[in-house]
């Protein structure tokens, strides 16, 4: 039975719940495993960043990327019963997105010009050229090193710009890179 005004929700008080964020991986999962849709949102909320990088690094294109990050959720949440908990949870959920996005990839075609990010490009360049400086030029600016970023890590050959990417970018673990991606350690040294 439930009460009102904090006394009780499923047994504990309701000042004694723990918030899902505050829950360990393990607990999380299980959780979600169970059907706790905001279990699995807080596992979501903790590898978004990471997961978007990955698909990123693979299809060079934002929109691409976040669209494969959503299909690997999806294939994730309808076959977690598939996760081995002796790994990471992190690593599992990064090497579906890895497969999402080469799948996607697979699917794209070759050399497709989005006009749309061409004219807002052209249109910051343009916005810069009569003002010369104030927030629009440090946009400009900042626009630019990212494109150059962007330019940069996507020339490298994938293996390498997977393995930057979580390296460097995300901050994982040789481990943990190793098992995301597949690959064993000393490759990823």
């Amino acid at each position: 039975m439930m009460e009102h005004r904090g006394l009780q929700s499923h047994g504990l008080p309701i000042a004694a719940q723990p918030s899902f964020g505050d829950l360990t991986e393990p607990q999380l999962v299980e959780r979600a495993k169970r059907g706790e849709t905001r279990a699995f949102e807080a596992l979501m909320r903790r590898y978004n960043r990471r997961l978007f990088r990955i698909a990123r690094s693979v299809l060079r294109d934002d929109g691409a990327a976040e669209d494969a990050v959503q299909e690997a959720y999806l294939s994730a949440f309808t076959h977690l019963n598939c996760y081995e908990p002796t790994r990471s949870f992190g690593a599992w959920l990064s090497r579906v997105t890895l497969n999402e996005a080469l799948m996607q990839r697979r699917k794209m075609q070759a050399n497709v010009l989005w006009l749309e990010e061409l004219d807002e490009t052209v249109l910051v360049a343009q916005e810069v050229e009569v003002t010369g400086h104030g927030p629009l030029a440090d946009y400009a600016e900042a626009l630019q090193a990212r494109e150059l970023l962007e330019r940069a890590i996507d020339a490298l050959p994938e293996a390498f710009r997977m393995v930057f990417v979580l390296r460097r970018v995300e901050q994982l673990s040789v481990s943990e890179t190793a098992q995301s991606l597949g690959l064993n350690e000393a490759t990823v040294r």
